[in-house]
């Protein structure tokens, strides 16, 4: 709980756009508590994006796709929100 006010508690004070959430495939823990974490960051308007990465696993094209059409889904949101 106290984690999960941490990161809501930053967000709010750093008026993020937007959170990238990296999670450790099959950390069993960490898996559990995505779901959650994804409702609570949609209940505040804040979008999330869940990687699934694994230990010592380099990048790959797919994962800078990901992030690259995250940023630009932010940059579209905060246009539209200007108007």
């Amino acid at each position: 709980s106290n984690r999960y006010d941490h990161i809501f508690n930053l967000a709010k004070d750093y008026k993020v756009d937007g959170v990238v959430s990296d999670v450790v495939r099959y950390c069993a823990p960490l898996e559990n508590d995505k779901p959650w974490l994804k409702k609570e960051m949609d209940r505040r308007g804040i979008p999330i994006l869940e990687l699934g990465v694994d230990y010592g696993e380099a990048p790959t094209g797919q994962l800078r796709t990901r992030v690259e059409a995250f940023m630009e889904m932010l940059q579209n949101r905060e246009t539209v929100a200007a108007r």
